[in-house]
C-alpha cells in the first residue's frame, strides 16, 4: 500500500523524526543506484557453462564481453558478484567448490576479500580477482583459495591461510623446501612471496579439510 506525505505534514514532523526519514530515503536511492548500475554493467556479459549450487546460494560461470572471449569464471552469491580471473569452469574447479561446500566453506566471498573493486560494479571488475577464496561466512577469515599461483585454468596447488601452518605441521610434518611447481602429495611449502601462505598438492584437499579444526 503506498503512503503518501504531504508537504503540510512534512514540516510539521519532529526534526529528529524528519532528519531519520532524510537517512533512510537517502540509504535507500544509494542502494537502488547501485543495484542499478551493477544490473547495467553486467548486462554485456556472456555467460556459458552455467552451474547452479542452491544449497550454497551459489551460481557459477564461464564469461566474458566484446573485448574478452573469456575473462574467467562469475561467481554470484548472497547479491554479491565477481569474476575470478583466467578461471575456467573445469571438471576440477568444480570438484574443488563442491568439496568446500560439502565441509562447510560455502561463502565465496568475504567482506573485503575480494577487494571491493574487483567486485561487479567496482573500477576492476573485468581485470577479475585473483583467486576464489573459501570461508564458512561472509565475515570470516578464507580458509583457502585456488588463486593465479595454482596456474588457472589448472589447479597445480591449493593455498591455505598462513594461520593453518601449526594444523598442516601436525598432518604431514615441516615445511619442504620444494617449489610451487614441484610440489608433492602429503607435503607443504611456504610462499615465498606475498603472504607467505601455504601451498599444498590438490589431491590433500579432502584429507585436509576433514581434519582441520574448524575453530582455528
Amino acid at each position: 500500500m503506498a503512503i503518501t506525505i504531504s508537504e503540510e505534514e512534512l514540516l510539521g514532523m519532529r526534526p529528529e523524526l524528519l532528519a531519520e526519514l532524510q537517512t533512510y530515503l537517502r540509504e535507500h536511492r544509494d542502494k537502488a543506484a547501485s543495484r542499478n548500475s551493477e544490473s547495467v554493467q553486467k548486462s554485456d556479459l556472456r555467460k556459458s557453462n552455467v552451474l547452479q549450487i542452491p544449497e550454497a546460494n551459489l551460481v557459477l560461470s564461464d564469461v566474458g564481453d566484446t573485448a574478452q572471449p573469456h575473462i574467467g569464471v562469475l561467481v554470484e552469491q548472497d547479491d554479491r558478484s565477481y569474476i575470478a580471473r583466467r578461471w575456467h569452469l573445469t571438471e576440477d574447479v568444480e570438484k574443488t567448490v563442491r568439496l568446500a561446500i560439502a565441509h562447510g566453506y560455502d561463502r565465496l566471498w568475504r567482506f573485503g576479500h575480494p577487494q571491493d573493486d574487483y567486485f561487479i560494479g567496482g573500477a576492476k571488475e573485468r581485470t577479475g580477482a585473483p583467486h576464489i577464496g573459501f570461508s564458512r561466512g561472509h565475515h570470516e577469515r578464507w580458509l583457502f583459495v585456488i588463486g593465479q599461483e595454482a596456474r588457472p585454468p589448472n589447479i597445480k596447488v591449493i593455498t591455505f591461510h598462513k594461520s593453518n601452518e601449526k594444523q598442516l605441521t601436525a598432518l604431514f610434518g615441516l615445511a619442504k623446501s620444494d617449489t610451487e611447481n614441484t610440489i608433492t602429495p602429503e607435503n607443504w611449502i611456504r610462499e615465498n612471496r606475498g603472504g607467505r601462505n601455504l601451498l599444498t598438492h590438490p589431491s590433500d584437499l579432502e584429507f585436509i579439510l576433514k581434519r582441520l579444526d574448524p575453530s582455528n
